[in-house]
């Protein structure tokens, strides 16, 4: 399983949904829907106990915010397109890391190669 730190889902939720802090204590709906989804993807990683610490919520909360987002995704299409595009920006995010994996190996590979280079240039000199 992949594993996504709270921020980086808060992060993507907040992009994806507008929504400046899921923190907010507003009962907006577009805030509410945005903690739903926050809620849904959390829970594939994290504790209810622990999503509610980090929204100032009731576990019990984080647990009714992920069934109604399971509903809202079989009967809102927008709301499940917010979700989809969530899930699909965490996607991305696992493949950047990996590329940027991949640069960080080659870079270093480059400079072994580089440092090898001037050994054998001194050894001649």
């Amino acid at each position: 399983m992949k594993y996504y730190t709270i921020e980086t889902i808060s992060k993507i939720v907040k992009s994806v949904t507008m929504v400046d802090d899921l923190k907010d204590e507003s009962t907006d709906r577009h805030v509410v829907d945005a903690r739903k989804i926050f809620s849904k993807i959390g829970m594939k990683y994290y504790s209810s106990t622990y999503l509610g610490k980090f929204l100032n919520k009731d576990h019990s909360t984080i647990l009714y915010y992920k069934k109604e987002a399971e509903n809202l995704i079989e009967t809102d299409s927008i709301f499940k397109s917010f979700y989809d595009t969530c899930v699909l920006m965490l996607e991305d995010v696992d493949v950047n890391m990996e590329l940027e994996k991949q640069h960080k190996y080659h870079l270093q590979e480059a400079d072994r190669i580089l440092q090898e280079l001037k050994i054998r240039t001194n050894e001649r000199i």
